[in-house]
């Protein structure tokens, strides 16, 4: 118990943290029309409400909703989402006026979520196009949008300290060529074919390239296992509900059928309460969210053969001040009051923790309990907060104090 404390205790704090659901942000508040778009009829300043509705379609009209998919604002949560777009009679989320009912329809009708490649079944692995149209297997909810270089930032691409890959779909590639021992993760085994956004392989005689076909030797997704997954699949067609044979997965392993794009991928993030939460992007590289709205317009900072192809039909003129403006006004409708000043549940008590050692910027005190040649610790005391929360609200990134 002793030697795994951190693990116990990083653990109990995951497991306290999945409870604090922020879901009170005026967006999450406001009733929705027939097309399940706010109406922002809980917000009572008129040039702030039409502001709100051109900040939503710039949003979903630049491809930005198929990454920040569903209430979590996250195609990276998987599960959730899955569950989410599974019939389950009774069930519903959203806002009080108007409920949204669990289903194929419940993050849009004509089930939309299913172009963002979420479905029912819980699927960590895709097939989706680069900026150079090629398609490619990629991890559900990770992408390469250009943040940096990726021969120096690969991330989901590299591998975790015993050597074993990061990425869904590079173990994908191991259970089509039948390596077992290459699999390391249980959802990879039942990973469907069929809800890929670009199929893999079709039980069609066609012209299609970087497609397996029936002459490539392709089988039934799912018969290696004895249970068929053409059921309920993602463009209600079980012809592409196949993967290649073994032998041609092996065939073709380092050909484009076989490719994946997980090079410089990193995790969508959740948009919930981003005002709150720069310096953005994984490495904190932009201070502020019309910088991230730049950067986007732009077309990231790095061009790769790997680059999403969804950033490329972002329009250029995100970046006058009225879609700026607008847009970053949809992104702070996101902000759950209760996080902004600290309030239950997301308050927390008194925090005492190290920060760094006693002594300045070019020595420092000896005489730590630990032997008298280190440094003597020095600590932060964070305030308890209470239910009530705070007085002063948590502040924006680079944002004066008020």
């Amino acid at each position: 118990m002793e030697a795994n404390f951190a693990m116990f205790f990083g653990l109990a704090i995951q497991l306290y943290e999945s409870t604090l659901v922020s879901d009170q942000s005026p967006l999450d508040l406001s009733p929705l029309d027939a097309a399940m778009i706010p109406t922002w009829s809980n917000v009572s300043d008129p040039a702030l409400v039409a502001s709100l509705k051109r900040g939503v379609s710039l949003f979903v009209n630049n491809n930005c909703s198929l990454c920040h998919a569903g209430p979590t604002l996250s195609l990276a949560a998987v599960a959730t989402n899955a569950a989410l777009v599974a019939p389950t009679p009774g069930a519903t989320f959203g806002p009080p006026a108007t409920p949204i009912a669990y289903g194929p329809n419940a993050f849009g009708p004509n089930n939309i979520a299913a172009g963002a490649g979420i479905s029912r079944y819980v699927n960590p692995v895709t097939r989706d196009n680069t900026g150079q149209n090629l398609p490619r297997l990629m991890d559900l909810g990770y992408t390469n949008v250009g943040v940096t270089k990726p021969d120096t930032d690969p991330g989901v691409a590299s591998v975790d300290p015993f050597g074993q890959p990061l990425s869904f779909a590079a173990q994908y590639v191991e259970y089509l060529a039948g390596n077992n021992a290459g699999v390391f993760d249980l959802p990879i085994d039942n990973v469907r074919s069929c809800d890929f956004l670009i199929p893999l392989a079709v039980n069609l005689n066609a012209p299609l390239s970087n497609i397996f076909l029936p002459g490539d030797g392709i089988q039934a997704d799912g018969s290696r296992e004895g249970v068929a997954r053409n059921q309920n699949c993602r463009n209600a067609n079980p012809v592409t509900a196949y993967i290649p044979t073994v032998a041609a997965a092996q065939a073709n392993r380092n050909g484009s059928k076989m490719a994946v794009a997980t090079n410089a991928a990193f995790k969508v993030p959740t948009l919930r309460n981003v005002e709150l939460t720069g310096p953005y992007m994984h490495n904190g590289g932009m201070a502020t969210l019309v910088q991230v709205i730049e950067f986007y317009a732009r077309h990231g900072n790095f061009a790769s053969p790997e680059l999403h192809g969804v950033i490329g039909p972002i329009a250029a003129n995100l970046i006058n001040p009225q879609n700026t403006d607008d847009l970053s006004n949809f992104l702070k409708a996101l902000t759950d009051e209760r996080v902004r000043y600290q309030k239950a549940p997301f308050d927390h008590p008194q925090l005492t923790m190290g920060h760094g050692h006693v002594g300045n910027d070019v020595q420092v005190e000896a005489g730590n309990p630990l032997g008298a040649d280190l440094a003597k610790d020095e600590t932060l005391t964070l305030p308890a907060v209470g239910a009530d929360g705070a007085a002063v609200p948590i502040t924006p990134f680079l944002a004066p104090l008020p």
